[in-house]
């Protein structure tokens, strides 16, 4: 039992040890850099709540196609495909029904961005076409798509009444909570999730093993159009509107949510990957409030971000490298052990 506690203990500290350090390396700077704490008020917790639940719920969606060896170009289309369209159907229906405009404009974002998901996906194993390819055009024909059917206006939340639910910090933590648990037993418990770590590993054994890699796809795609659309709505409040163009900038969107994924899936072997990647997109999300209290402008907030994804893939490619070497030499000691024996032995 106590083995059992320390170990639970243990990778609770391992999970959360980026998100403290990166918290007190941002506040030890603001405090006696700048004078002020690196969260004063309930201001500065939603701003650092909104990006951050944005930033989860799409590295999480991104996951499901990414490690299958399909790199999605039109994720961030399908995203504001999602927002828009299904934002602005939910604003129709709150203005109708009454419902807070909050609710209904993540509801029908997520279920937009479900349908939006499933078609791509199930157009996917169809077509057959790269999947690089295959996302440049879809992402194309999403952009196009979200600019006419609003009229090239986008989603604005600006002075909608009821819209501040999706900056209200109650919300965004059962958002949190429902999300977490949800997505942790679809790949933990599930036949979807069993079916996804197989691909994940080989795909042709896993369709010799008899698994359905095309129905498996096209839950995966439904299921992240779903992420997408939950991810929407809570960047759109933070940034007050949602606007549109068809000049493929969506595509940048993937980039720019890759450390989280990459860092969640390094974090996520002392716990597991939707915890990992939700430490990974708290960590991300401090170290922005924090370059943004010390009045860095949004440009160098990147340019210090990216700098720090790639030092992060250089330490984890060199990591695997040394962990992988001494393994070889481990087993070159031990088959050079036997040998010794087996000779002085006689045989």
């Amino acid at each position: 039992m106590k083995k059992d506690k320390y170990f639970v203990l243990k990778n609770f500290l391992f999970t959360m040890a980026i998100p403290i350090i990166v918290y007190c390396v941002m506040e030890v700077i603001c405090r006696w850099g700048y004078g002020s704490h690196l969260i004063n008020n309930s201001v500065d917790l939603k701003n650092l709540a909104r990006p951050w639940i944005y930033a989860f719920c799409f590295a999480v969606g991104v996951s499901l196609n990414f490690f299958c060896g399909r790199f999605d170009f039109s994720a961030g289309a399908q995203m504001l495909f999602a927002v828009v369209i299904g934002g602005n159907l939910g604003l129709k229906i709150s203005n109708v029904t009454g419902i807070n405009a909050g609710a209904c404009v993540l509801v029908f974002s997520a279920l937009t961005g479900a349908v939006v998901g499933c078609v791509v996906g199930i157009l996917f194993t169809r077509l057959r076409i790269l999947p690089m390819t295959y996302g440049l055009g879809m992402a194309m024909i999403l952009e196009c798509g979200a600019f006419q059917l609003s009229n090239a206006n986008g989603l604005s939340l600006l002075n909608v009444k009821g819209a501040e639910s999706l900056s209200n910090l109650v919300f965004i933590v059962v958002t949190f909570a429902v999300v977490i648990a949800v997505m942790t037993y679809l790949f933990n418990y599930t036949t979807f999730g069993y079916e996804w770590r197989a691909i994940k590993g080989n795909q042709r054994i896993a369709w010799n093993s008899g698994i359905n890699i095309f129905k498996n796809c096209a839950l995966a795609y439904t299921i992240f159009g779903l992420m997408a659309g939950i991810a929407g709505p809570f960047d759109a409040a933070f940034k007050g509107a949602v606007t549109v163009s068809m000049d493929l900038g969506t595509v940048a969107l993937i980039s720019k949510n890759l450390f989280p994924l990459l860092l969640g899936m390094f974090i996520g072997r002392w716990s597991n990957m939707v915890v990992g990647i939700f430490a990974a997109s708290l960590s991300i999300n401090i170290l922005a409030l924090g370059l943004s209290k010390m009045g860095i402008s949004q440009s160098s907030q990147t340019l210090v971000t990216y700098l720090l994804f790639v030092a992060f893939l250089i330490y984890n490619n060199s990591s695997s490298s040394i962990a992988l070497k001494r393994k070889k030499r481990e087993r070159a000691e031990l088959a050079r052990k036997t040998r010794m024996c087996l000779t002085a032995s006689g045989q």
